[in-house]
């Protein structure tokens, strides 16, 4: 079967051939480092401004997570405090972790090039996100129920450092965030679930700073977040749990995420 080629305005997107690979070297991820490795499971795309021109931006889909090593993510709820002989009713911010997105299918490797201006990323990822997900329509192995998800980076200052990081995740590794993801990188950083706390975390123990950053996007990454929505992406309450971003799942049942 051919794979679909898609375009939108003058943007177009295909798979990543073999002859992309120098171009790809050249693109960066969302928080400025260079793209990890193509995994077996994973197929990439690519995005010039014309036919025929070099690739600035590239994704990639992958089939299935959270297999055979677990994946984990926050899970954002409430929990209610109520006493009527007190007068009393709080309602409160909860992080639970769990693994409710094993086997969903990824966006990942999202990178550009560093020249990309900001008003021509989001047509690139349009067309990026578009592309993708009709191939995945078409994959055999593709449950029909399974969702597909997009981990966006969170907020963070310039040297990397996040809020959400700073206040719960450093207390369970001792190093700060922009060091880990030098040392780890972008899918190390999935191990650091196994380290976090498993019981339920009150939001209202953190710090103020933290709170406001749950499931908020970095703006290097709202292009790309503008792009996933217009898809049919939406946020369910997942998170990441190193700095806090929002995870943005399409389920093929609504093509939207359920209220």
């Amino acid at each position: 079967m051919t794979s679909p080629t898609s375009a939108t305005a003058t943007w177009h997107a295909r798979p990543a051939t073999a002859t992309d690979a120098d171009a790809l070297a050249a693109l960066r991820d969302l928080h400025g480092a260079p793209l990890p490795p193509l995994a077996e499971s994973e197929t990439a795309w690519v995005a010039s401004a014309q036919a025929g021109a070099p690739p600035v931006a590239t994704l990639r889909l992958r089939r299935h997570i959270g297999k055979p090593v677990p994946r984990g993510w926050f899970r954002l709820g409430w929990a209610v405090h109520a006493s009527a002989e007190l007068g009393l009713y709080r309602r409160q911010r909860t992080l639970l972790l769990g693994h409710d997105l094993t086997g969903a299918g990824e966006l990942c490797g999202f990178g550009c090039a560093a020249t990309l201006p900001a008003t021509e990323a989001g047509p690139a990822w349009v067309a990026l996100v578009q592309a993708a997900m009709l191939a995945r329509q078409g994959t055999p192995e593709v449950k029909a129920s399974a969702p597909c998800i997009a981990e966006l980076p969170g907020l963070g200052d310039a040297e990397g450092n996040a809020p959400v990081w700073q206040a719960l995740g450093h207390h369970f590794h001792g190093q700060d965030l922009a060091t880990l993801r030098r040392q780890l990188g972008s899918e190390g950083l999935h191990h650091l679930a196994a380290l976090m706390p498993r019981h339920l975390v009150y939001a209202s123990l953190l710090p103020a700073a933290a709170q406001a950053a749950l499931g908020q996007v970095h703006a290097t990454a709202l292009p790309l977040h503008a792009a996933l929505l217009q898809a049919g992406f939406g946020a369910r309450e997942h998170i990441t749990v190193t700095d806090g971003g929002p995870v943005l799942e399409c389920w093929p049942d609504t093509r939207t995420a359920p209220a």
